[in-house]
């Protein structure tokens, strides 16, 4: 099936986190447009590019590794906001939301590829 990944729960999942992130890096400073703004943006868009470049290649194995690599952007993602909060671009409420966001989709990220290395 072409795009698959359009009916995973977790490609929808990683989506409407995604749209969060960028509803909240619009409000950061000008200043930081092409600098934090952009890499948290990017390691946001790289979750679901990772979740729908994997669910086209011809094993479980193989898309296990690129949903390794939304993890890994999310890690990043997650670093960035921290980042943000001690510079004060973020209040500590933001970021504990963003926190527990990206925690249950880590977790659901986390299995969806043990279920993939069955």
């Amino acid at each position: 099936m072409a795009f698959r990944f359009r009916n995973f729960t977790i490609y929808q999942e990683a989506k409407q986190f995604i749209n969060n992130v960028f509803n909240i890096t619009v409000n950061f400073p000008l200043n930081q447009r092409f600098e934090l703004t952009t890499q948290i943006n990017r390691t946001a868009l790289s979750i679901i590019l990772n979740i729908a470049e994997g669910s086209d290649k011809n094993s479980d194995k193989e898309f296990a590794k690129f949903l390794r690599i939304s993890l890994g952007s999310l890690n990043e993602l997650v670093a960035g906001f921290d980042f943000a909060k001690d510079q004060g671009l973020i209040k500590e409420k933001e970021f504990n939301n963003i926190l527990e966001k990206a925690t249950v989709l880590s977790r659901k990220l986390a299995a969806f590829i043990k279920t993939l290395c069955k």
